[in-house]
């Protein structure tokens, strides 16, 4: 099953290449070699750039400025959440018991349940110019940070257009404008001076939209900081601390997990809401493995533009793909031999077209 999850993903990458595709990108490495594909490419990376509020949480707390025991109001985090739209704070509210929640619980749940309005909240609390800041500093090219969930608000017909006008209209729309409408309207949410309805909701061609105002990276960028990360000797201790004790907390709970690994945490995100022409799909992670001197392995991949049955598909072969990074290592080697033969095939096949 591994192993044809991994073929898969690869003949559609060499599908990408083939007809000049420029909407997915792949970065892994393992002590077998890297493999790349059009890691330079800026695409959408959905919810995975929360590594970065991860990361900026991790110094601070690391360097004394937050405390990760606080009891923070959920009346703070609730006043972004999109009830129609944002099924991650919803998941983290059901499984949340009373009316405060420990900083470090709230980033836990950003990264299990991928929740919008957690990731709001924190936003805020780090200071947006701060976590851009640090994702300066790792050497990543990377859109600025924005207010996910007023974001989406941004897009709201509030010029009463009839519809298809109004998708017109939105096409015409920039990502910067669309940042700036999303600290205005955050500030006014964080006062209170506007509250969510309760009946919004973004329909699908309008969530199509969004999808290209989220925030883009390279699988390239992600595939360094997760190497960074795993290495132990980039960030300080006790940042190193944080980091570990949080991606822990969601992927070492399984007994497959602590029987395979010494650490391991990975971040993924989708956009895919029924009716969507153009769904997305990300993740990026590190694995140590027990009982191995070798670096851990690290990988990125983001597929942009999906139809729905392309999106079904990539999803079930990308979390195959990833166990494949964690099988024996003569399947790596042989994987990563087969695959760096091709892509230079494929790189010399292309000179002479």
């Amino acid at each position: 099953m591994v192993s044809a999850a991994s073929q898969s993903t690869f003949s559609f990458f060499k599908k990408q290449q083939e007809t000049g595709g420029n909407r997915s990108s792949l970065s892994f490495w393992t002590p077998a070699g890297t493999v790349s594909f059009n890691q330079k490419a800026l695409l959408s990376v959905c919810s995975v750039y929360k590594i970065t509020l991860v990361l900026e949480y991790a110094r601070q707390v690391g360097e004394g400025i937050l405390q990760p025991e606080a009891c923070i109001p959920l009346d703070y985090v609730n006043r972004y959440y999109l009830p129609h739209i944002d099924s991650g704070h919803k998941s983290f509210l059901d499984n949340t018991t009373g009316d405060c929640s420990k900083l470090d619980s709230l980033v836990i749940g950003m990264i299990r349940y991928s929740s919008n309005a957690i990731a709001e909240y924190l936003t805020d609390m780090l200071s947006p110019e701060k976590v851009d800041l640090l994702v300066s500093s790792l050497g990543m090219e990377h859109s600025p940070t924005l207010y996910v969930c007023s974001s989406m608000l941004a897009l709201n017909n509030t010029k009463d257009l009839p519809y298809d006008e109004y998708v017109q209209y939105l096409q015409t729309l920039t990502p910067d404008w669309v940042r700036q409408q999303s600290f205005l309207i955050h500030a006014a949410l964080k006062d209170k001076t506007m509250q969510i309805k309760d009946e919004f909701y973004l329909d699908p061609n309008i969530i199509d939209v969004h999808a290209e105002m989220l925030e883009k990276s390279t699988t390239e960028s992600y595939l360094k900081v997760m190497q960074k990360v795993a290495s132990e000797t980039y960030f300080p201790p006790p940042i190193q601390t944080v980091i570990y004790r949080l991606f822990d907390a969601v992927d070492m709970q399984s007994a497959f997990s602590k029987k395979l690994y010494v650490h391991s945490g990975a971040k993924g995100g989708s956009a895919n809401y029924p009716g969507m022409k153009n769904a997305a799909l990300a993740v990026a992670g590190f694995m140590q493995l027990k009982n191995s001197t070798d670096k851990p392995r690290t990988y990125s991949m983001v597929f942009n533009g999906l139809n729905p049955s392309e999106f079904a598909v990539r999803l079930q072969d990308m979390n195959n793909f990833i166990t494949a990074l964690s099988v024996s290592d003569y399947f790596i080697v042989e994987m990563v031999r087969r695959l760096q033969a091709w892509w230079r095939w494929l790189n010399q096949t292309n000179e002479y077209k």
